[in-house]
């Protein structure tokens, strides 16, 4: 009686108010020299793989949270999950291993298509010998929301498919009535070419806000011994997004946690509107009448980077100027947020291919950044484009 009583609550609830429905990994290291990502339920909850027969109800499973006093519902298959237990794919983990970010490809998916093809055929081919891990697109894959531009965004992010993991964010480009970017938040044709279905079985795919629409969701890799959770956020995250981003976050408070979104650091080294001359802002596009809220780069700092002490990196694009920006902030919790920018989309042709290759390197506790074009096969030199971290407290027994 108890148990129907409170699924039906929280049938109700769904039904008016929405579900996030979330899916749950562990990540068992083999024997080998590879990590296989395995999806079941997080060790931290003291779960085992076997789900007790309370947890199912008609086909449906009940996981309660730690976290909080009240429960929270994540809502699964049991036949996914059970399928989930039989299925992984592994990753190598020699001892270094790189993030490519993909900044802003608008122009190239609007004029230059070939570029994006290059770029992405060059992550391909270059996946083992910079042992990529995962790759990051900072949002804006395209510049007039239109078909035709999504249509050469899917073609060339679907070389990855099967290949590497990679999370795409929504961009103000990205949003809008077809044709019209940036008018409001409609992440219809985004939606439509990237998804959820398309990823939901990966074993690296966590879930979304909210269900069908994947301008928020989160993801997983096991690399360099460590469990990261990246957890993409949307352009201007509302205040319910951030607040459900909190909960993905504090669960998996033993993996390492970036954070990618569009707009994040301005190109002055501070935090999007933390000063009153940074244009760009979130609220200055058609989204500022969102009832939802707008948050910038400087409230997602104060309302999520800042309570947590396992976020490591935060990846933006979408300022132009030079287009660069560095940040390095301490939490009250002791842990440092290596923030960073990047967009080229001012340059010749659009950005001329030049993308981040991010390179962890565990054991001399080092994190290395270069900008590379595979269009040009040039790398950018200056101190704004390659720069090192040293002593990154994340490697650390």
């Amino acid at each position: 009686m108890k148990i129907t009583t409170t699924l039906i609550l929280v049938f109700l609830l769904w039904s008016f108010t929405g579900c996030d429905f979330i899916i749950y990994y562990t990540f068992v290291p083999s024997e080998s020299n590879t990590v296989i990502y395995n999806p079941g339920y997080s060790d931290d909850q003291g779960v085992s793989s076997e789900y007790p027969d309370e947890w199912y109800y008609d086909g449906q499973i009940e996981l309660p949270d730690n976290n909080t006093d009240s429960p929270e519902w994540y809502l699964g298959s049991k036949e996914k999950v059970d399928s989930y237990k039989n299925h992984s794919t592994s990753v190598s983990i020699n001892k270094k291993f790189s993030l490519i970010i993909l900044p802003d490809t608008q122009y190239y998916t609007a004029y230059y298509p070939h570029i994006f093809k290059m770029q992405v055929e060059w992550i391909l081919a270059h996946k083992d010998d910079l042992n990529i891990a995962f790759v990051l697109h900072e949002g804006d894959l395209v510049e007039n929301n239109t078909v035709q531009e999504w249509e050469r965004a899917r073609e060339y992010m679907k070389i990855l498919d099967g290949e590497i993991p990679y999370a795409v964010a929504a961009g103000n480009h990205d949003i809008g009535t077809p044709g019209y970017p940036s008018s409001l938040r409609d992440t219809t044709l985004f939606n439509s070419w990237f998804k959820v279905e398309q990823y939901q079985h990966l074993p690296t795919f966590g879930g979304t806000y909210e269900p069908g629409k994947l301008e928020n969701s989160y993801h997983f890799f096991r690399a360099g011994g460590i469990d990261w959770l990246v957890v993409v956020l949307e352009f201007g995250p509302r205040d319910a997004v951030l607040n459900w981003a909190q909960r993905i976050i504090s669960f998996y408070h033993n993996h390492r946690v970036i954070v990618l979104t569009h707009s994040y650091m301005y190109y002055d080294n501070h935090i999007h509107g933390s000063r009153p001359e940074h244009n760009w802002k979130p609220c200055a596009y058609g989204i500022h009448c969102d009832t939802g809220g707008v948050n910038s780069g400087a409230d997602i700092w104060e309302k999520l980077i800042s309570r947590h002490d396992n976020i490591s990196f935060v990846f933006s694009g979408h300022i132009l100027g030079d287009g660069t920006g560095l940040l390095v902030s301490t939490t009250s919790y002791g842990n440092k947020v290596y923030q960073m920018l990047a967009n080229y989309q001012m340059i010749k042709n659009g950005g001329n291919g030049y993308l981040r290759i991010v390179e962890f390197d565990p054991e001399n506790m080092r994190v290395s950044v270069k900008t590379y074009s595979p269009y040009t096969g040039k790398y950018k030199t200056d101190k704004e484009n390659k720069f090192i971290f040293n002593d990154v407290d994340i490697f650390k027994k």
